[in-house]
């Protein structure tokens, strides 16, 4: 092969190279806004849990010092793990119960105070997530159109498949199409996430009012 063509493909895999780096690089600011155009998901785009969806009971104001108190810090702790089963939930929640020394009721408030400000914040990151992982998925899509268009120019200038530069374009155009199908097969897994964590959260409250009704 000329000197010449030998540079040319080094530049070209060079460039391909640094494209698909790009694309997974996006900087973190990226991810910071919300908007419903890289929303995927069935479930409608609700940027902050609203308190009102899984609390009907006494004012959580006053209530944020949680984290002072060692029973309380722990509780919320095991009920933000995100492995918990319901009856796990109510077992923990029966255990601080029984177990706290000092007001239970005000305690449990705090302990609910605590579990919602943790799992907004772990739902906050997961929907910023799945925007991040929408965008990549986008600058995948624009790749796979520019070596699709390059290809075609390519032939227009009479390269056949059998060229190396062709051969590269070609592969790498099976790679990024690869990547983009099995990412997009993952995207209804990413979306259940927020679904999962709203679940555990609305039984954890129902553990928790069970006990202030008494």
């Amino acid at each position: 092969m000329p000197m010449n063509s030998t540079f040319s493909l080094h530049l070209l895999r060079r460039g391909i190279l640094a494209a698909i780096v790009a694309i997974f690089a996006l900087p973190a600011s990226a991810a910071e806004e919300f908007d419903e155009k890289d929303w995927p998901c069935a479930q409608r785009l609700v940027p902050e849990l609203v308190l009102a969806t899984f609390w009907q009971g006494p004012s959580l104001e006053g209530h944020d010092k949680w984290w002072k108190d060692e029973a309380m810090t722990a509780a919320v702790d095991e009920l933000t793990d995100p492995t918990l089963t319901e009856a796990e939930s109510a077992e923990i929640v029966n255990g601080f119960v029984e177990t706290y020394n000092g007001d239970a009721n005000g305690a449990l408030v705090s302990v609910f105070s605590g579990v919602f400000e943790k799992l907004g914040y772990e739902r906050r990151k997961q929907l910023k997530g799945i925007q991040k992982y929408v965008r990549q998925q986008r600058g995948i899509t624009k790749e796979i159109a520019r070596i699709s268009k390059e290809m075609r120019k390519r032939r227009k200038e009479g390269q056949t498949a059998e060229m190396e530069e062709m051969k590269l374009l070609h592969k790498t155009l099976e790679w990024n199409t690869r990547i983009y199908d099995e990412r997009d097969r993952l995207t209804i897994y990413l979306c259940e996430e927020p679904v999962l964590l709203e679940q555990r959260l609305g039984f954890h409250s129902r553990a928790i009012m069970r006990h202030l009704k008494k």
